[in-house]
């Protein structure tokens, strides 16, 4: 569902004059900051570490409940493998 706003709301602002962003069948075309070797490599390390915690968390639950950058920030009663923000969570 988050897929079909992604195409419909940028479309409709962008015919309503509000944005000025391609339509989602010819935004591949459009030139970016890297080639798309550096864009897959620069998505496999984020993912990859967000999927690592993960299943970190999975393996041995409330591992990676503290913060790595602020560990005074904890989480607590999240469920095994999930984050505890709100659009993320599985029961919803």
């Amino acid at each position: 569902m988050l897929g079909a706003a992604g195409i419909f709301i940028p479309e409709f602002l962008t015919k309503i004059g509000v944005l000025n962003t391609p339509f989602w069948y010819t935004a591949g075309e459009q030139q970016y900051f890297t080639d798309t070797t550096t864009l897959f490599i620069i998505e496999l390390i984020l993912i990859g570490w967000a999927e690592g915690r993960r299943w970190a968390d999975i393996i041995k639950p409330g591992s990676v409940n503290t913060d790595p950058i602020f560990p005074s920030n904890k989480l607590t009663g999240t469920d095994v493998g999930y984050s505890s923000f709100l659009l993320h969570d599985p029961s919803i």
